[in-house]
């Protein structure tokens, strides 16, 4: 089954699934967030704003990272181009294009829902071990 950005739901461990301790599903939205609101962010401090976020429970992987940036390129969500300027070897930095803005609006109604499911759901299940503690 096909998600609303065209990603596989049906792959193991589902939409919000988890690979080596991360949430895979939201290295996504934590991108386009981070663009659009630090512009100009290089692969290495976006890992390390991506880890600030909390979204994962383990280490970001960086070539997950990689491969979300570049297939946001190539989607047009994201656009990139070296920085050649300051001390060490060029950086390719990054920036949101209006596309991957509205993109993010998308996820950001996506998560929103999922919240509130989430919510109803841990309710349903306090609910439950109260019951059963009867």
């Amino acid at each position: 089954m096909r998600g609303p950005f065209g990603h596989g739901y049906g792959a193991p461990g589902g939409p919000w699934g988890r690979r080596r301790g991360q949430f895979t599903r939201l290295l996504e939205p934590g991108v386009l967030h981070l663009l659009a609101t630090q512009p100009q962010l290089h692969g290495y401090r976006l890992m390390e704003e991506l880890a600030r976020l909390g979204l994962s429970d383990g280490p970001i992987d960086p070539g997950a990272v990689y491969r979300t940036l570049r297939q946001l390129e190539r989607e047009g969500c994201v656009a990139s181009t070296w920085d050649v300027g300051g001390s060490g070897p060029a950086r390719r930095v990054y920036v949101i294009t209006p596309l991957g803005r509205e993109r993010l609006r998308g996820w950001a109604e996506i998560i929103r829902k999922r919240a509130e499911a989430l919510a109803r759901f841990a309710e349903e299940l306090q609910r439950g071990q109260s019951q059963s503690e009867q």
